[in-house]
């Protein structure tokens, strides 16, 4: 009986390119002090505001009503728009 053994090197997959994975939008109407002051431009201060509008007014529609918070202007959130949901 004869055993033949092949030394041929192990076939792996070539490794996979990751494309660089987009942040998670932050949902407006859902989102922490925490996560609303992580975005660009926005503290603490800020996204308290965020919040208390919320509470007071309820879940933002669109993106955009965020123009109705006291701090929130047009270059703010368009430094934001991209990282946001509602």
């Amino acid at each position: 009986v004869s055993i033949s053994v092949s030394h041929a090197p192990k076939q792996t997959d070539p490794p996979q390119a990751t494309a660089p994975t987009e942040p998670t939008p932050i949902d407006i109407n859902t989102a922490t002090v925490q996560q609303l002051s992580s975005l660009p431009g926005i503290g603490q201060v800020l996204a308290q505001n965020i919040i208390d509008y919320r509470n007071t007014h309820g879940n933002f529609q669109k993106a955009a009503d965020l123009l109705l918070v006291e701090g929130i202007g047009e270059q703010r959130l368009d430094s934001i728009i991209d990282l946001i949901t509602v």
